[in-house]
């Protein structure tokens, strides 16, 4: 149970950290830390500080709070049609997991009480209360793990709407060449022209 819940917040600062990477990395520039009008500096700071409402912006903020409101709504709106079903099934699952030890901690809770008070002779053939708790106890705690299985894999699609819809965004094209220059002085040249956005180049250039 340590593990799972250690994972759900791991994937959830995961994507925390990766929502801010856009910010800037220049920690002492132009925040007005040194000013004497600290005025400034705490009106900043409430606005900057909200970085979990931040994670929600752009289309992969979009996609993470789809899926986080909607089952599989994340991946409707990343087109991956094929993780809807996924999505959906995690969750379905799971709250279906948690409804049915639910229900049976209720009915054998209840069934324990009725013996212990003497209320009943019996339930389903079994006369010893010890017995019906024992089980009682055993659906409480996979009821508690229903409840971590829920949000880890709730998280799980979330995460993985808002990296896929990221992802989408390097547009990285299969047209790749090589090119030999010479001639300027430092002898010949072996460039790899990678084509990026379509419009911008990025050359390796290997001497």
């Amino acid at each position: 149970m340590r593990k799972i819940l250690a994972l759900s917040v791991l994937l959830f600062t995961s994507m925390l950290l990766f929502g801010q990477q856009r910010g800037s990395n220049d920690f002492f520039a132009d925040d007005g830390f040194f000013d004497d009008d600290t005025t400034d500096v705490v009106a900043d700071t409430l606005i900057q500080g909200n970085t979990f409402f931040k994670l929600f912006t752009g289309k992969p903020g979009k996609a993470a709070l789809l899926s986080l409101v909607i089952p599989g709504g994340g991946q409707v709106y990343n087109k991956r049609w094929w993780k809807v079903p996924l999505a959906v099934g995690i969750d379905v699952g799971t709250i279906s997991y948690l409804v049915f030890n639910t229900r049976q901690y209720n009915e054998f809770d209840e069934a324990y009480l009725d013996l212990l008070n003497g209320r009943i002779e019996s339930y389903l053939g079994v006369t010893n209360p010890t017995t019906i708790k024992n089980v009682r106890d055993n659906a409480n705690k996979f009821r508690q793990y229903a409840y971590i299985y829920l949000i880890a894999g709730h998280l799980i699609t979330v995460f993985d709407a808002f990296v896929d819809n990221h992802l989408q965004s390097f547009d990285v094209s299969d047209d790749l060449s090589l090119e030999m220059r010479g001639g300027d002085g430092y002898g010949t040249r072996l460039s790899l022209v990678i084509p990026l956005h379509t419009t911008k180049y990025k050359k390796l250039a290997i001497p």
